[in-house]
């Protein structure tokens, strides 16, 4: 009796059943077509943040470089811009001056957006001290 009891367990501890590991990979790839376009679009979000974030730093590396020559725009600079600071796009794009004052990102999904600051578009505006009564 013995030994028809200890064939009969090993018998029944096979492995799994085709069925049982295509109902797994089922719930695998809908768990992965629920959660895949939702990480896909924080990683495009993240991407476009950080090109912005990277616009305004070229932006203050203009400020920076109008200190010594007040008259420099962002056409001049910004390739000496690129090369000092190794800012590069995530998103593959590239950063060209829009005009003397803003830099934009090629990527479209980035936005048509430029990093331009008040005070950088009016740098040739004398600053004034505050008059005090």
């Amino acid at each position: 009796m013995k030994t028809n009891t200890k064939i009969q367990i090993i018998k029944q501890n096979n492995g799994f059943t085709i069925i049982e590991l295509i109902t797994v990979m089922v719930v695998i790839s809908i768990l992965a077509a629920i959660l895949l376009p939702g990480i896909l679009n924080n990683i495009g979000k993240q991407h476009k943040k950080e090109c912005i974030t990277n616009q305004k730093a070229i932006i203050l590396e203009l400020k920076s470089k109008r200190i010594e020559n007040p008259q420099i725009t962002m056409e001049e600079a910004l390739p000496e811009i690129l090369e000092k600071t190794k800012i590069k796009c995530k998103g593959g794009g590239t950063y060209t001056a829009v005009d003397k004052d803003s830099v934009a990102c090629s990527v479209k999904e980035h936005g048509s957006e430029t990093a331009v600051e008040e005070d950088v578009k009016n740098y040739d505006t004398p600053i004034t001290k505050p008059t005090t009564p």
